[in-house]
């Protein structure tokens, strides 16, 4: 994933036959952020029931936009804890749009507010 250029956002798969995705700042139309938590249970019952009391908390990032034939896209990713914030000053910056939260813990993740 990479926010460096100043039109763009671009998204390349790391799969051997993976493609390339990139998102035009000036056509995005909507950016929307959420976390999906969950608890560890497969590890509880493997490893530890301590891990019952750890979450895994997951970062989702949908972005809605007209790409650059005109027709109407999303795109969800999943974002690493460490560039959730970065990523989406940039979006939010470039794109002039607002960024959504799912809800408030979303919107604490996201810029500590």
């Amino acid at each position: 994933m990479s926010t460096q250029s100043d039109t763009h956002f671009v998204f390349t798969s790391k799969k051997k036959d993976g493609g390339k995705i990139e998102i035009p700042y000036a056509g995005v139309k909507t950016i929307e952020y959420g976390q999906n938590v969950s608890r560890r249970v497969v590890t509880a019952v493997v490893v530890s029931p301590l891990a019952l009391f750890s979450k895994r908390r997951a970062h989702f990032l949908t972005i809605t936009y007209t790409d650059s034939s005109g027709a109407e896209q999303a795109a969800v990713f999943e974002l690493g804890k460490n560039i959730v914030r970065t990523t989406l000053a940039v979006l939010q910056s470039r794109s002039g749009k607002e960024i959504e939260y799912q809800d408030e813990e979303a919107r604490k993740a996201g810029f500590g507010r």
